[in-house]
């Protein structure tokens, strides 16, 4: 049986995700990036299927005039609901989602009148699979350098962001999932968009926390607090051609700081402010001739005056001296 949804005429511009004909009649409907994972929400998007012109696209973009038809040929797999329907209507913008009620396929029917007159008609399959696993995927930055981990890294009492990717076995589904995970501090935060966004409140003692497994069985990730104390060691590397660096006359140098927490490289968001040393203040010192002087969350400047091997070093502030690098003018 087919579950039809007769809507009132709209003016309605989506962006169209896969273009498959560029002939100025299709239609598309759909917008999922794989398959949608049991009880969870996803946008629905339809339109031109034709969309934008171009030196080598001699297509237009007509805009649909209205809405005849969006249906699911099978409602208790896949549900169509309006925006209002959703469960955060607060912060949901698409006229339309879809829900996966449970494990199969359902067929999307759209219907459209457009505004040049022309009746059109796209159809896609959706697939709906069970979330068997959620996996934390939270950004390191720093350096230049951003990297995936599962382990979320926060300052002491400070907060920060991670997603969630839902998997059913090895393959990765789409759509938000309500309550996929809980933990100490944990809030949901996940807006109009199809995935799923948590924020995590660190607490004011360092440690390590395991999520809890929500509408989710399993889940794989860690949230970490740390501070000041758990700052193994800071390396220093120049950008002046690597380290050590060379120098042919006096100058200024920068230097980065690669923080370890535990022994391990972490590029967090959030980074300590840094002191520099110098143990030979008469070859390199501060910009100002200091032998500490402050720098900053990335690391500091320095100058070198003359020629020898210059030593610096690099601590949290009032910390013990990390790691040593060398900078040599030849």
């Amino acid at each position: 049986m087919i579950s039809k949804t007769r809507l009132p005429g709209l003016l309605i511009v989506t962006a169209v995700t896969a273009v498959t004909a560029c002939d100025n009649t299709g239609a598309s409907v759909g917008g999922l990036n794989g398959a949608l994972a049991v009880g969870a929400y996803h946008s629905v998007q339809y339109g031109d299927a034709c969309a934008g012109g171009g030196k080598l696209n001699f297509c237009t973009t007509e805009q649909v005039a209205e809405v005849l038809e969006l249906s699911s040929s099978d409602p208790t797999t896949v549900e169509i609901l309006p925006g209002s329907g959703h469960p955060r209507p607060d912060v949901a913008k698409s006229p339309y989602y879809v829900l996966g009620r449970r494990a199969g396929q359902s067929s999307l029917v759209f219907k459209g009148r457009f505004d040049d007159g022309t009746v059109r008609v796209a159809s896609v399959v959706v697939e709906v699979k069970a979330a068997t696993l959620g996996k934390v995927d939270f950004m390191n930055c720093g350096a230049g350098t951003s990297t995936s981990s599962t382990n979320v890294l926060t300052q002491l009492g400070k907060k920060s962001l991670f997603d969630l990717q839902l998997f059913a076995g090895t393959e990765q589904l789409t759509g938000w999932l309500p309550g996929a995970v809980t933990g100490q501090g944990v809030t949901d935060v996940s807006g109009d968009g199809d995935g799923n966004s948590y924020a995590w409140q660190a607490p004011s003692a360092p440690g390590v926390q395991n999520l809890q497994p929500g509408t989710v069985p399993r889940i794989t990730g860690t949230l970490t607090a740390y501070g000041p104390g758990q700052v193994t060691s800071i390396d220093l590397v120049s950008r002046n051609q690597g380290s050590p660096a060379a120098f042919i006359t006096p100058g200024d140098f920068y230097v980065d700081t690669r923080v370890r927490l535990n022994g391990e490289f972490t590029f967090t968001c959030d980074r300590f402010s840094v002191e520099l040393h110098s143990s030979t203040p008469v070859i390199c010192s501060g910009p100002a001739g200091e032998t500490v002087w402050p720098g900053d969350e990335y690391g500091g400047a320095a100058s070198v005056h003359a020629e020898g091997t210059c030593t610096l070093g690099v601590s949290l502030p009032g910390g013990r001296i990390g790691s040593i690098n060398v900078a040599h003018w030849r």
